[in-house]
Parts: structure tokens; C-alpha cells; sequence
């Protein structure tokens, strides 16, 4: 059950998180820093940026080498 609400679709926090963990580990820096303090006292950076990966990614059913590729094949990765 739990895992279920997780990864439920209207649960935004969970994918939002995976994208900004990816995210972090491969820039160094995430769209949210640091990567585990999302809180109203704390935004992200690039909060348009921040929802396409989540919305992305759970359109993928949180397809890890998805997320991976869309960063990875971004202007701003290369």
C-alpha cells in the first residue's frame, strides 16, 4: 500500500524528488538545494524545469533511464 501511494501519479513530491536527486548527482548542484530539504523555505531554483522532469517521469511510469537520458541529452548538460 504504501509503495503504491508513492508512486501513485498524484503524488508529485515523490517524482519531483527522484528528478531533483538526478538531477543533483549529475550537476553537483540540484534544481532544489540540498537535494533533501524541500520545504516553502526553500525553492527551487528552476520550478518549470523542476515539474516537466517530474511530469515526465512519472509519465514514463518512473522509468529511471528515461530521466537519465532527457538530463543527460539537454542543452544544459552539454
Amino acid at each position: 500500500v504504501l509503495a503504491d501511494w508513492i508512486t501513485s501519479p498524484n503524488n508529485g513530491w515523490f517524482a519531483r524528488a527522484a528528478a531533483n536527486r538526478l538531477w543533483g548527482h549529475l550537476f553537483g548542484l540540484g534544481i532544489v538545494d540540498p537535494v533533501d530539504d524541500f520545504s516553502p523555505a526553500n525553492a527551487p531554483s528552476h520550478p518549470e524545469l523542476l515539474d516537466e522532469l517530474a511530469e515526465a517521469f512519472v509519465a514514463q511510469q518512473y522509468d529511471v533511464k528515461f530521466l537519465l537520458r532527457a538530463i543527460t541529452g539537454s542543452q544544459a548538460y552539454q
